[in-house]
């Protein structure tokens, strides 16, 4: 059943970006609000913006929407990238607050015969890229099921930039024991320890606010559905963290190669899934 829904953006972009992305919001009917932020020698805008929608009609606004930031960047050659964008919405509320993650055929079987023997997943979430939906989540988690199938999917797991908790979830139904949830953003590490102890999973995934820089351990997979701005800021400290053979999986959308990102001396390519925009990539961390 359909349901008018408030839902909110948030875009971090360069000041001298905001004459591009401004009236391709205003177009889709969002009413904003925008705050200067000073953050180094650059002075960034964030932007705000809300609508109220039927809740039958958010999954195809944000993607186009999306697609129209990108097209007019594009135009202007500059890098969608230089965005961070989070969008917030109670998305697939039920009666009792909960939302069933409809994932893709092939991914609930692997769930089924998994050694969680469940194929349901529950969210609380505010997120629109903690519900699934997002080209690029769905891609991760056919990458993850991947892994999973071929026998390679190994504790322990690092989630960065875990959201509402969604691939950690999906990691631990799929046999991991133990799973690292990161993330920076208060909001997210509050949702994604609600989700994960109603999912029950919490003897399995732990989630935590420190950067990545404070972690001490290696880790056999890490989860990386970041943007490529983020992934570039974070890349040394991830190679870091991956032990030698391990397997990473990041998202990369098809404005930017691969190899803008990763290289190709420190890791090996398995496998990828394109979604729309979006493709993930397996990787195995080279061992010399």
């Amino acid at each position: 059943m359909s349901q008018q829904i408030k839902i909110t953006i948030e875009i971090k972009c360069q000041s001298t970006h905001i004459d591009y992305i401004l009236p391709v919001i205003i177009s889709y009917g969002f009413k904003t609000v925008i705050n200067s932020i000073e953050q180094s020698s650059e002075e960034l805008i964030l932007l705000s913006a809300s609508k109220t929608i039927n809740s039958k009609d958010i999954d195809n606004t944000l993607k186009t929407l999306e697609k129209s930031l990108q097209d007019g960047l594009k135009q202007h050659e500059l890098d969608l990238d230089i965005l961070d964008m989070r969008v917030y919405c109670p998305k697939y509320a039920q009666d009792d607050g909960s939302a069933d993650i409809k994932l893709p055929e092939d991914i609930a079987l692997s769930l089924k015969t998994s050694t969680n023997n469940s194929n349901e997943i529950y969210l609380k979430s505010s997120w629109s890229f903690g519900s699934g939906s997002h080209p690029s989540t769905k891609a991760i988690i056919t990458e993850l099921s991947k892994l999973w199938k071929a026998g390679a999917l190994e504790d322990p797991v690092l989630d960065i930039g875990t959201g509402s908790g969604i691939l950690a979830i999906i990691a631990a139904k799929l046999g991991a024991n133990n799973i690292t949830a990161l993330d920076i953003d208060p909001n997210a590490i509050e949702e994604a320890t609600k989700n994960i102890e109603t999912n029950q999973l919490a003897d399995k995934i732990k989630v935590t606010s420190c950067s990545i820089e404070q972690l001490n351990d290696k880790f056999n997979t890490v989860l990386a559905n970041l943007t490529p701005s983020v992934l570039l800021r974070l890349y040394s400290n991830i190679v870091d963290i991956l032990a030698f053979g391990g397997k990473l999986i990041l998202t990369v959308p098809t404005t930017h190669h691969l190899t803008d990102i990763v290289s190709c001396q420190e890791f090996i390519q398995e496998s990828s899934t394109k979604i729309d925009t979006w493709t993930a990539y397996t990787l195995t961390k080279r061992r010399t």
